[in-house]
């Protein structure tokens, strides 16, 4: 019978965390702009991968273009609360991100590249 209770509470536990995580990770798809330009992208996950594309081109960058994959392979992190992936610019270059939820409406994107770093904020645009 103890074995039994202790099972079901492993089993509410876990259904209880999953989710937690599964709210975490739904937050961050939708529309956003970014803080910084006019630029709009669509994050969108695909068999808990997370996408970045293009919606909205900023018009700043000439290689810049609306379906370009601007974040790829983002997945979560439970241990560091972030998701990790890579951001590809419209020039190509290739650089390690991180994707971090500030709160709804606004997540915090850093870039890096080798000892490089630019954090730029990204607005949940409204349906």
């Amino acid at each position: 019978m103890k074995k039994m209770v202790l099972y079901s509470v492993i089993v509410f536990f876990s259904i209880l965390l999953m989710s937690f995580i599964s709210i975490s990770n739904s937050a961050i798809t939708g529309k956003w702009i970014f803080s910084n330009s006019k630029r709009q992208i669509i994050i969108y996950e695909d068999k808990n991968v997370f996408f970045g594309k293009i919606i909205e081109v900023s018009g700043e960058d000439k290689d810049e273009k609306k379906g370009h994959i601007l974040l790829k392979d983002f997945i979560y992190d439970n241990q560091k609360n972030l998701f990790k992936g890579q951001m590809i610019a419209p020039s190509g270059m290739k650089a390690n991100g991180e994707l971090r939820l500030i709160n709804n409406n606004e997540i915090e994107l850093v870039v890096k590249k080798m000892l490089f770093s630019k954090t730029i904020i990204l607005k949940k645009i409204s349906k």
